[in-house]
């Protein structure tokens, strides 16, 4: 009595999560690391049988017997209880829940774990967390959504939705389309439109400067700007036509379909492990000194990139396949079998419709 929930032990020694406590018939789902213990509080609690027993030697404490629980009961107009999973950007990746204090830190506490369509329910607070982790999470509403905004967890189960704001939309979808049309029309450059889409969000009050801020991929950004660098620097060093060369070598310069189908299998390999961005920023140098050397077209090799970077069927390491991934019980093998077929479709699409529309 009087100690907080941290102070208390329960999740540290006995590794037992409190999912509810029932103060004066009043319920509180999903109490915060700061809740105090007053006489007479009955805990709802998570673990391991033999965890929950240990309570028996506990003074002052026992086991209330015969209640029956439901999941309703772990939610409240203000609580949710949800699942979500890691992709690969997450902050949570590497680090244990006890490391992190993420109940303290966001408010927000684990009730388990599933990890390659295992459920791990023992000692989670200790266990490092992985890409793909599906996490069954409890905790306000709000705080739920804060995390799924700032990308540290994607939450697959419905979340509350926020009433539309038809205003906002209507204005949003002028701008879109104002912005595709400016640049389409080539009235004005591409990023110049783009960023007065952006300012015009802005003047209307559709988005605000926090919102914005959380929403940019910084490591994304970084990880871009980086491959540009390296891009310059093959350019410059001559390394992007040394490359080339071999290339050419390899491939011979009679049929430059075969070229383009090179640089198309090169990009896909690529963006397996790496993200599209970078893999597009990668082989474009390379791709285009090709051209120059043999005369053609250079836009062909950059819209076929284009294409084959965005072609991440073959591994479950896009966050798209990874939010997929768990739920659907899926092995690495299965997309191996239907993105092979699926990437093979989308090549020869490519290869027939790439040079009809830009020729070589």
């Amino acid at each position: 009595m009087g100690k907080s929930l941290k102070q208390s032990g329960l999740g540290h020694d006995l590794d037992l999560t409190v999912l509810q406590i029932t103060r004066e018939g009043n319920q509180l789902p999903a109490p915060d690391a700061d809740f105090r213990f007053q006489e007479w509080d009955v805990l709802l609690v998570e673990g391991h049988r033999d965890e929950i027993l240990k309570i028996k030697d506990t003074q002052g404490i026992d086991i209330e017997a015969d209640v029956e629980v439901s999941d309703p009961e772990l939610q409240s107009e203000k609580v949710g209880l949800v699942e979500a999973i890691l992709l690969p950007r997450s902050p949570l990746i590497g680090r244990t829940l006890e490391g992190l204090d993420f109940r303290e830190r966001y408010g927000i506490q684990v009730l388990g774990i599933n990890r390659g369509g295992e459920p791990i329910l023992e000692k989670i607070s200790r266990m490092p967390l992985h890409t793909g982790d599906q996490l069954l999470i409890q905790g306000l509403r709000k705080h739920i959504a804060l995390l799924n905004e700032e990308n540290i967890v994607r939450v697959i189960t419905e979340l509350e939705s926020n009433r539309i704001n038809l205003r906002q939309a209507y204005w949003m979808v002028s701008i879109f389309a104002s912005v595709m049309i400016i640049s389409a029309l080539n009235i004005l450059p591409l990023t110049v439109a783009v960023l007065l889409g952006i300012l015009a969000s802005f003047l209307t009050g559709c988005i605000t400067s926090e919102e914005a801020y959380r929403g940019v991929e910084w490591r994304a950004l970084i990880l871009i700007g980086c491959m540009l660098a390296v891009g310059s620097t093959m350019q410059v060093t001559g390394a992007a036509a040394y490359l080339a060369n071999l290339v050419i070598q390899a491939v011979g310069t009679t049929q430059p379909i075969w070229l383009l189908s090179a640089f198309f299998l090169l990009t896909v390999v690529l963006t397996q492990p790496l993200s599209n961005q970078a893999a597009a920023a990668l082989v474009v140098p390379i791709a285009l000194q090709s051209a120059y050397q043999l005369d053609l077209n250079p836009r062909t090799f950059a819209i076929m990139i284009a294409v084959a970077a965005s072609v991440s069927y073959i591994t479950p390491l896009e966050p798209s396949c990874l939010i997929v991934y768990g739920p659907g019980h899926y092995r690495f093998l299965d997309f191996i079998k239907v993105g092979s077929l699926l990437t093979i479709l989308i090549y020869f699409i490519a290869i027939l419709l790439v040079p009809l529309i830009w020729p070589l």
